[in-house]
């Protein structure tokens, strides 16, 4: 009788175990009862950066497809033309798509639906090292006809390097925080029970989002930074009269858990 109930609880012991392993949860740790606060602590590095990826895109159409992919080449021609006269090496030219696709007006009806004719595309990337030629580029490869300006990213080389200070600085402050805190209520922060880094919007680079097109023009910005420093009054951070480099914000938060002891 005993065998038989020792292998029954055997067996519950298992199988509550298999459970919790197959829905993902875990039994309930014992309730932590040390005085304790939690803090976050953030920061942000603002850094000038020191290399540009820029996305172009060139779009044709005619209701020959021959036609419009020979145009669209054409095009291409002279936009690496433009590239190669700046001195820009090939390895930081690549192809990002290329595709053709035939147009219907609406509605799509296969009786009433009006052809419009093939669309060809074909976009590129350009990463330069010299800030200094962004503005030449853009207007040398408008004026050879591409008519797409799908990105301006402005980075830096040394991300990991302002990613650690930031986060050294995040921890900083929230143990100032916490040291505060504590001090108004009598108590002093002893030592950490728990520290984790919480995930930010990305960080390292600033992005003008331009573009033209043979279908009419729009002009927008689209910043992944709530921080953006504009340029200087003696333009020394300007690259031209369309874009401004401004600086990145390389960004860090943190939330740690401290325990505390009464001063007394």
């Amino acid at each position: 009788m005993k065998k038989t109930l020792l292998i029954v609880v055997m067996l519950f012991l298992t199988s509550g175990q298999i459970q919790a392993q197959y829905y993902g949860f875990r039994q309930p740790l014992p309730y932590d009862t040390r005085s304790q606060i939690t803090v976050t602590g953030e920061s942000a590095v603002y850094v000038k950066p020191d290399k540009v990826e820029m996305r172009f895109g060139i779009t044709t159409d005619n209701m020959e497809l021959v036609k419009a992919k020979n145009e669209c080449t054409k095009i291409h021609q002279a936009a690496m033309k433009v590239i190669k006269e700046l001195g820009i090496p090939e390895k930081d030219v690549c192809t990002d798509n290329l595709f053709t696709e035939p147009r219907w007006q609406y509605p799509y009806d296969a009786v009433q639906r009006k052809f419009l004719g093939y669309f060809v595309r074909n976009s590129f990337v350009v990463t330069l090292s010299e800030t200094d030629k962004v503005e030449k580029l853009l207007d040398g490869l408008l004026a050879a006809g591409v008519n797409n300006v799908i990105g301006i990213e402005f980075q830096t080389s040394e991300l990991k390097k302002y990613r650690e200070e930031a986060r050294e600085l995040a921890v900083k402050a929230a143990k100032e925080k916490a040291d505060k805190m504590a001090g108004v209520l009598g108590e002093k922060v002893k030592s950490v029970i728990n520290l984790q880094e919480n995930p930010v919007q990305s960080s390292y680079y600033f992005s003008n989002w331009w573009g033209y097109s043979n279908q009419g023009s729009y002009a927008s910005q689209n910043s992944v930074q709530s921080y953006y420093d504009n340029t200087p009054a003696n333009g020394s951070d300007s690259v031209g009269d369309t874009v401004a480099i401004g600086k990145l914000a390389v960004r860090a938060n943190v939330t740690i858990t401290f325990e505390l002891e009464s001063k007394e």
